[in-house]
């Protein structure tokens, strides 16, 4: 996995470091040595997508987690499984339909 070429280009560096998380979460779950650091969920997810987490079952009890960091590399591979899971959700559907309304700046876009 290469990092992003525009290493300037945040939502880039973003979407890299995310999949870079779920990635070794993956390994380690798999019984690969994980890094010997603490897995690093810092920036990676604002505010919207965590009270999205909120409002779900399967990620309530990964949402303040997501903040700042998870506690272990075991802890972040239930957290990659239960992700997986979430994106299938109405409440991660109407975060995503959503998000365009909230980078223009123009707040939560009603739907039918």
């Amino acid at each position: 996995m290469a990092p992003p070429p525009d290493t300037a280009n945040r939502g880039d560096w973003t979407r890299y470091r995310r999949a870079l998380l779920i990635y070794r979460a993956i390994l380690a779950a798999a019984g690969y040595t994980p890094p010997n650091y603490p897995p690093s969920t810092s920036g990676l997810f604002k505010k919207d997508l965590r009270e999205a987490m909120r409002q779900s079952d399967t990620m309530q009890a990964f949402a303040d987690e997501a903040k700042s960091s998870l506690s272990s590399w075991s802890r972040a591979a239930d957290f990659a499984q239960a992700m997986s899971k979430f994106v299938d959700t109405k409440e991660f559907r109407d975060f995503d339909n959503e998000e365009p309304a909230r980078k223009r700046g123009e707040g939560v876009v009603e739907g039918p």
